[in-house]
């Protein structure tokens, strides 16, 4: 099955922004199938605030401003507040996955809001943890 909407987890912005390979070049392809229109790519808010942390910390005004431009002005990729309907997912995630971190549960609840037909990232501990929509761990991509 061609994937055509996907949530994106923080980690997975955070490898294609330092250019950490070989994870860099897999967001690289998802970013490039998003801005040719073949992929919808879709991420939480609060991935954003996850995103900008450092920079912040370390006053990069630079960085901030790469993050802002990916997030907001990339197409295809589509930022989504945390809604009532975000809220209450999140919290039927966590009340079946006790041991889900509240950012990640909101990030999985973004996705399935959204429709979306899987979560790309490389979060060991949230993959297989979401019920209704399977977490792509980038690990499982990579030859070894």
């Amino acid at each position: 099955m061609r994937l055509r909407r996907v949530g994106v987890d923080s980690n997975a912005f955070i490898y294609y922004l330092n250019a950490v390979e070989p994870y860099a070049s897999i967001v690289r392809g998802l970013l490039e199938r998003s801005h040719s229109g073949d992929l919808s790519v879709v991420a939480s808010s609060l991935v954003v605030a996850e995103l900008l942390v450092k920079p912040l910390r370390e006053g990069n005004q630079t960085t901030i401003q790469i993050v802002e431009t990916l997030m907001y002005s990339t197409p295809g990729i589509r930022v989504y507040p945390v809604d009532n309907g975000v809220a209450w997912r999140a919290a039927e995630i966590r009340a079946q996955s006790r041991r889900m971190p509240l950012v990640d549960a909101v990030i999985a609840a973004t996705a399935l809001e959204q429709g979306c037909q899987a979560i790309i990232g490389n979060d060991s501990q949230m993959a297989g943890q979401v019920p209704g929509i399977p977490y792509l761990l980038l690990d499982s991509y990579i030859r070894r």
